[in-house]
């Protein structure tokens, strides 16, 4: 069955038999396109142009949406148009957490997800991930990531993490990671990472620098450091100014809060 324009529909569990055991009733599940394809035998809602998913928290939006209401998950793609830029590009919203990809597909009953090339934001802080897995915890796993403050498609620099586990609000933890500029890697590198992305409470962990052109000097990434807590009071922080000339600077500094 083949509905046109968009409309809205939606899932909800079927009423059970009484058999002395309570069972929670499932979630809502609504969704709208375009044009909308429900397959009765397999449970498969193919939904294509300005498809929207939403359950409780969660809102999917694509191009493509592919629903199984009957196991309780949804796959979203969007796709190229003839000029190579996207169209419906995957949106995945649940609470504070946003992601942009290329391709998702998501459990509402574990709250597991898995994404393919995945933006998010947090703060000023750009988290791009090759590969995402999503916890229930709201922990994102990640392979082959980007972290930056260039809000480029393409960052003029970021440092490559190999893995990393993003704890949204709070902190991002990597495995072995390098600095690059655009693709081309530089020397410095770290054997894991600690990020922290909360800004009303500096937590301890590695400052991202802001980017910008010197002049005769080159490119240069500043204010890059560390950042320590020194009791309930002091702060210190290592910063370090690089140029692509081959200039750099670095120096301390500390803070008292009375």
């Amino acid at each position: 069955m083949l509905i046109s324009p968009a409309i809205s529909a939606q899932t909800a569990a079927s009423d059970s038999v009484q058999t002395g055991i309570s069972e929670e009733p499932r979630e809502v599940v609504e969704y709208d396109a375009e044009d909308i394809y429900f397959a009765v035998d397999s449970g498969l809602a193919y939904l294509t142009g300005d498809a929207k998913v939403v359950s409780g928290t969660m809102t999917l939006a694509a191009h493509r949406i592919v629903l199984d209401v009957n196991a309780g998950e949804v796959c979203a793609f969007g796709k190229r148009d003839s000029t190579g830029a996207w169209v419906g590009r995957p949106q995945f919203k649940d609470g504070t957490q946003t992601f942009s990809q290329d391709e998702v597909c998501y459990n509402f009953e574990t709250g597991k997800g898995l994404s393919r090339h995945a933006v998010t934001t947090e703060q000023e802080i750009v988290f791009h991930a090759e590969r995402a897995k999503r916890q229930p915890d709201e922990t994102v796993h990640v392979r082959d990531g980007k972290f930056t403050t260039c809000d480029a498609d393409n960052p003029h620099f970021h440092f490559h993490l190999t893995k990393a586990i993003m704890v949204p609000n709070e902190k991002v933890v990597s495995g072995p990671l390098y600095l690059k500029f655009r693709k081309i890697p530089t020397p410095l590198a770290l054997p894991f990472g600690w990020f922290p992305l909360q800004r009303e409470k500096q937590n301890q962990g590695i400052l991202l620098p802001g980017y910008g052109d010197g002049g005769n000097l080159g490119f240069f990434l500043k204010d890059l450091g560390y950042y320590m807590p020194i009791g309930d009071h002091w702060d210190a922080k290592l910063l370090t100014d690089i140029y692509t000339g081959g200039s750099w600077a670095a120096r301390v500094t500390s803070n008292y809060n009375y």
